[in-house]
């Protein structure tokens, strides 16, 4: 062989192998451009994971509870997309509330603030609301109504005609479920439950969840049970109504543990809406690797399950989502192995992108929130857990790559006069479930995962190392010969 093919073969060799295995580095190095961590919650107190919503007008609102001697109060933060204003405390429980068990902020399009929570394991849930732009005056909140049913947690969804649309969880009772409720009168009489899920397995309950809304107003919802003897979760479904709340599909099956390496452990479920693209995301294996499943068709028919991350795993009490102007859906989560949050964003077609995110404080970030402000902002707020008293952070970041502003001017909405008295629920007639949603044999084609690329990679770069080598050795047995 002449030894100016061989120099110039094995040049090759090695420009391909540095290649590969920098695209491999650049995909792990540290992503660059977010704001240094904001500690929001109070210090040497006990604190809830937090709750995060964006709005149209360039506000993000963010809600959290925590515990002062016995006291439960859930306070209120607002950022303009600058400054983070002071926390101020809407609300404290009384004190014979053991606790309050989950937080669940929307707003609407007229520029309402609308919040439910649940008090204690079985309820009741309380409702309030506040114009946006004078939520931080607790006055401004209207007077809570209670709603006595037994939710261990409350997903709460407004509409463009302004009708409330609750999904809580019953673990403790005699009936565990799913129910539905809607108000259309602001919250001041709501129907009766609609039982989505009466087909539950015995000695199983509703663990998680995670509700939202489409843009054209189809309401969605996952999630997951737990066997309350083994205390181990088991099966993530998934249902859907597309008119207001009045039908629902029967539950469909996302995912089921069986007796392989892919059993259900902890899979805290969220679920998105990117246009008519309905995403979940799930810890699906008993290493809590994350896994996500996509309809194309609002729900109708769904495709494969493929991984996000590859060989990554860890679970932290759930993950955050959220979509961004150009229609991407971003994704973050905390994983332990390596030990990082790590960002991704789905580009229509694949996970293009994966990185993991600088976090410069000693921290074990649990409960991951994400949201995008109608400037362009991408907002992350985490719990921390090594922490001595486990605050509460945010960290901000511009998405450069989306050059327009869709920011509408401030509303200025008139408070809805408070009830004179707390109502409990007003009975109506019971909506009906449909028939059995039929699911399409066909299903949406996947695209390898982000981790199977990286895999791909390193045996490329492997093999091409080995070739290096190889011919490295011959080249030396041809100088001695």
């Amino acid at each position: 062989m002449n030894k100016r093919y061989k120099i110039a073969l094995i040049v090759i060799c090695a420009g391909l192998f540095l290649y590969f295995n920098s695209r491999l580095t650049r995909a792990q190095a540290p992503e660059e451009g977010w704001s240094a961590p904001y500690r929001l919650s109070s210090e040497g107190v006990e604190l809830s994971e937090g709750y995060i919503v964006a709005d149209r007008f360039g506000y993000t609102h963010f809600f959290w509870v925590e515990t002062h001697d016995t006291s439960f109060i859930i306070f209120y933060v607002r950022f303009d997309g600058e400054i983070w204003s002071e926390p101020v405390d809407i609300f404290m429980a009384p004190l014979s509330v053991q606790s309050i068990g989950n937080l669940a902020p929307v707003i609407d399009k007229q520029g309402f603030l609308h919040l439910a929570w649940t008090q204690g394991n079985s309820g009741p849930i309380f409702y309030s609301s506040a114009p946006a732009n004078d939520a931080l005056s607790a006055q401004k909140w209207s007077k809570p109504i209670q709603i006595q049913v037994p939710a261990f947690k409350v997903g709460l969804q407004v509409d463009s005609k302004g009708i409330l649309h609750i999904v809580y969880s019953n673990f403790y009772g005699r009936e565990p479920g799913m129910y539905y409720m809607r108000s259309e009168d602001q919250g001041q009489t709501w129907s009766f439950p609609v039982w989505l899920d009466p087909d539950i397995p015995l000695k199983h309950a509703p663990h998680a969840f995670d509700f939202t809304l489409d843009e054209r107003g189809g309401l969605h919802l996952v999630w997951s049970y737990m066997d309350v003897e083994a205390v181990l979760n088991t099966w993530v479904r998934y249902a859907h109504s597309f008119d207001g709340g009045l039908t629902w599909s029967d539950p469909f099956t996302i995912d089921e543990a069986d007796e392989t390496e892919d059993e259900v452990r902890m899979p805290v479920p969220s679920v998105t809406a990117q246009g008519d693209t309905i995403h979940v995301i799930w810890a699906g294996t008993s290493r809590t690797n994350r896994e996500h499943r996509y309809s194309v068709d609002r729900g109708e028919t769904w495709g494969e399950t493929a991984r996000i991350f590859g060989a990554l795993h860890g679970q932290a009490a759930g993950d955050g989502t959220a979509v961004d102007a150009l229609g991407r859906l971003h994704f973050a989560s905390h994983i332990r192995h390596p030990r990082a949050i790590w960002h991704a964003y789905w580009d229509g077609e694949s996970w293009a992108y994966l990185a993991p995110i600088n976090v410069p404080i000693a921290t074990n970030p649990h409960y991951v929130r994400l949201a995008i402000t109608s400037d362009n902002k991408l907002i992350m707020t985490f719990r921390t857990t090594s922490d001595a008293d486990a605050p509460l952070y945010a960290m901000v970041r511009d998405l450069d790559d989306i050059s327009f502003v869709s920011t509408l001017p401030t509303p200025f909405p008139t408070p809805v006069p408070a009830p004179q008295s707390e109502l409990e629920v007003t009975a109506v007639a019971t909506t009906p479930l449909p028939e059995s949603l039929i699911i399409d044999a066909k299903l949406p084609s996947e695209s390898p995962g982000l981790g199977q690329a990286i895999g791909f990679a390193s045996v490329l770069s492997l093999i091409l190392l080995s070739l290096v080598i190889g011919i490295w050795a011959l080249h030396k047995r041809w100088r001695i010969i």
